[in-house]
């Protein structure tokens, strides 16, 4: 019996401790999530602000920041000053720093017309007027100019201290020098790289705003300059103007870009430009992927004030990318024109934005070994700004396997080199590398050869052994005959597309033949100052140097390739076949 009881007794106790147990772990449990969400937030702004290299989507960030917010509201005994919902960003150390006149706040975000409609009915208390914009997908920055000179500007940063990219920020053409008045003023506004800009180097950027902020964010202002960038004002921190309406028209009367505004008086006409927006900003120069709503009364907005990171006077409503669950089959590696090799990935197909994905690409190497990427993984693909898509994450499975990096070119076998994060096969007579130099002369803002894509091309190099660009001019239309997938008809068409193409001007000749840097701006540019080909190859380094508008980079490349005797052979090639610049 007194076994019994001691028994009895040990179980109370030991199950009582466990009770204990389980009252502390859940009393402690706000405290660990709050620790673990506070380091990976912390992690995640590392990459987002520091590395231009964000690991998940903006949605999947928000939630996290939404949630320590709410546990931090919640238990208040945990408060630190080190949060980072008491912070802005992320701390950098790549460029040199500059302190803020007043902080730089992000905007708070909301994914639903419910959430907005409480953000709205919490600063509506009073007939409100609320200022409708894009979203821009940039890289927030300010500018300070001092008796009417551009005398600094930085990124956000942590919103106290942002990087200095004052020398790179002049390379920006839409950046006004001078003011047309003498005014001590800092403005705000996005730096951005246009649609059109941002296809071009999508091979090399994942997302828009990566391409913006690592262009801004260089050691060297002239790659900056090369980039094409934009800055589009949305605020100017002066005391002339009271509405934030009345800001923009003076910031366009001192030469800015600024954000396109309508007006809304209620929110059901906020709700109509959300719908509007999701459609319309798919035809904007620039890429967005929201929309901004601030109280336009500036006495307003300083009643309204300011919490931890955000202002209470504006909020951003972010539409969601589409984004799709899939298996990881397979990654393949594509030639470029320059001989880079860029990883694709291949998976299930999945519907994004009512297309259907099968591919997206990686961009380079060090995205796949960053990610831990692996075959057979599940994955999530996005839709970056509606552009492109892109894997976000991806989680192991027990069929996992490490993706095979070559090293040699899987269409010549030469040996890879790596250049800037980037595979490269260096063989000038590499089979694909010729295809797709192939397909680039003849695109349409080269020699505008209809009919000759890249099937067409493969064809070309692979049935006829084409070895040079000047090849193509050589053959008659029963030569293109014998090739799979052409009959007569589709011959003679393919031979007179090439041959109308002599008809091309310099420029478009000059952009054709894919000189590494020198793409159609510059082309336009040495078509301009030079007549023909021999005036251009005659010229010095010195004298490519004085040109306006081309980098030291672009000039020594142009030289090179002048310089280059196998690039002189091709031209007289050229030349005989009737193509006489």
């Amino acid at each position: 019996m007194k076994k019994k009881i001691f028994t009895a007794f040990l179980i109370f106790i030991f199950c009582g401790f466990g009770c204990f147990d389980a009252i502390f772990a859940q009393t402690s449990s706000p405290a660990q999530e709050i620790r673990q969400l506070r380091r990976e937030i912390a992690k995640h702004n590392y990459n987002y602000y520091v590395l231009d290299a964000p690991e998940v989507s903006d949605a999947e960030y928000d939630r996290l920041y939404n949630r320590l917010l709410d546990l931090e509201q919640k238990y208040p005994q945990f408060a630190d000053k080190s949060s980072p919902t008491a912070k802005i960003g992320a701390k950098s150390g790549i460029l040199g720093k500059i302190k803020h006149r007043n902080k730089m706040y992000s905007l708070k975000k909301v994914y639903s017309e419910a959430d907005l409609r409480k953000w709205y009915a919490e600063i509506a208390k009073l007939p409100v007027q609320i200022s409708c914009e894009p979203k821009l997908d940039g890289l927030a920055v300010s500018l300070v100019y001092k008796n009417g000179k551009f005398y600094k500007g930085a990124t956000r940063g942590d919103g106290l201290r942002g990087e200095d990219v004052t020398k790179n920020l002049k390379m920006i053409k839409s950046v006004p020098k001078t003011l047309p008045e003498p005014l001590d003023i800092e403005i705000r506004g996005e730096v951005v790289v246009s649609v059109e800009n941002f296809e071009n180097f999508s091979e090399d950027f994942s997302t828009p705003r990566n391409y913006a902020a690592g262009s801004l964010r260089q050691k060297n202002p002239e790659v900056t300059k090369e980039r094409n960038l934009d800055f589009i004002a949305y605020q100017a921190l002066e005391n002339r103007s009271k509405t934030q309406q009345q800001a923009m028209l003076r910031l366009k009367s001192l030469g800015f870009i600024t954000v396109e505004q309508v007006l809304a008086d209620n929110f059901e006409e906020m709700k109509k430009y959300v719908d509007f927006w999701q459609n319309e900003r798919k035809n904007h120069p620039y890429p967005t992927d929201g929309a901004v709503f601030k109280v336009n009364d500036f006495d307003l907005q300083k009643s309204l004030g300011y919490a931890a990171s955000y202002p209470n006077w504006a909020v951003a409503f972010k539409y969601s990318a589409p984004m799709q669950r899939t298996i990881l089959k397979n990654v393949e590696f594509t030639m470029g024109k320059n001989g880079t090799l860029t990883p694709v990935a291949i998976f299930d197909p999945v519907e994004l934005n009512g297309t259907t994905c099968k591919k997206a690409t990686l961009h380079n190497i060090s995205q796949i070994k960053k990610m831990n990427l692996q075959i057979n993984d599940k994955i999530v693909v996005e839709k970056t700004g509606e552009i492109l898509p892109q894997i976000v994450s991806c989680e192991k499975t027990e069929f996992s396997k490490k993706i095979n990096i070559p090293e040699r070119c899987p269409f010549c076998g030469a040996k890879l080199s790596v250049e800037n994060k980037n595979l490269k096969c260096e063989n000038a007579d590499c089979p694909e590398k010729i295809v797709q130099n192939l397909v680039h002369f003849a695109s349409k803002n080269a020699m505008g050869i209809s009919g000759l894509g890249e099937g067409s091309a493969r064809a070309l190099v692979y049935g006829l052994d084409v070895k040079n660009i000047s090849d193509i001019y050589k053959f008659k239309p029963q030569d293109f005959e014998k090739l799979d997938g052409f009959d007569e008809k589709s011959a003679q068409k393919l031979y007179f597309a090439i041959q109308n193409s002599k008809n091309r001007d310099f420029e478009h000749f000059l952009y054709a033949l894919n000189i590494p840097y020198a793409g159609k701006k510059a082309s336009a540019i040495l078509a301009k100052k030079f007549k023909n080909i021999d005036d251009l190859k005659n010229a010095d380094l010195q004298e490519l140097s004085k040109i306006p508008g081309l980098n030291k980079r672009q000039v020594k490349s142009v030289c090179d390739y002048f310089k280059n005797g196998k690039n002189s052979a091709e031209f007289a090639k050229f030349k005989a076949f009737g193509l006489d610049y």
